[in-house]
């Protein structure tokens, strides 16, 4: 089975990819044929990945989405290739361990944030736990979320009206304030 770890923009879009950062054209069009690479189109709600499947390459979504929302194209590589040095000991091939590892730690410290919040029992408890790392990350008390109210509520795994009701305390006892996705904390 195929196991997608990154998401590039577009193609360029293997170029663009956190996992080919710092090699250029004629390097990365060998780097790829090393890894064995394909690319696959597929069509808005076609099957992608089947959870029976053993993993035996990875998968960069070149345009779309995981999920197939829409039509999208997949870069698969053979993943014993990705993670052993070729026989020629490339530099190319050198920066993309190297980004492969960087960027695997990235998501690492992003899961940890999440259990973090996660963790924590009450909506209070997460909406707080969740805009205090945002603040301290941004190094100031202002800043902007990612997310609209719902995408929030999913994130923080709550009901969005019990967030929605949560915040509008937060808001009256001097807490915090916030309009759509910026915030201050007080």
């Amino acid at each position: 089975m195929p196991f997608i770890i990154w998401m590039a923009p577009s193609w360029q879009a293997e170029a663009q990819a956190t996992l080919f950062g710092g090699i250029k054209g004629e390097e990365l069009e060998k780097l790829l044929v090393c890894m064995d690479s394909t690319r696959k189109k597929y069509r808005r709600q076609e099957m992608i990945l089947s959870e029976e499947e053993i993993p035996d390459r990875i998968g960069i979504v070149l345009e779309g989405s995981v999920i197939a929302e829409k039509d999208c194209e997949i870069c698969w590589m053979h993943i014993g290739k990705v993670l052993s040095v070729c026989p020629a000991a490339c530099p190319c091939h050198q920066q993309m361990l190297r980004n492969l590892v960087t960027s695997l730690a990235g998501k690492n410290v992003a899961f940890s944030e999440k259990i973090t919040c996660l963790s924590r029992r009450s909506t209070r408890e997460k909406l707080l736990s969740y805009l205090s790392e945002t603040a301290k990350k941004e190094k100031k008390r202002h800043f902007v979320i990612p997310f609209n109210r719902q995408e929030l509520a999913d994130y923080l795994c709550v009901d969005r009206s019990a967030m929605s009701a949560e915040l509008s305390k937060l808001r009256r006892e001097g807490v915090l304030d916030y309009k759509r996705s910026e915030f201050w904390l007080l």
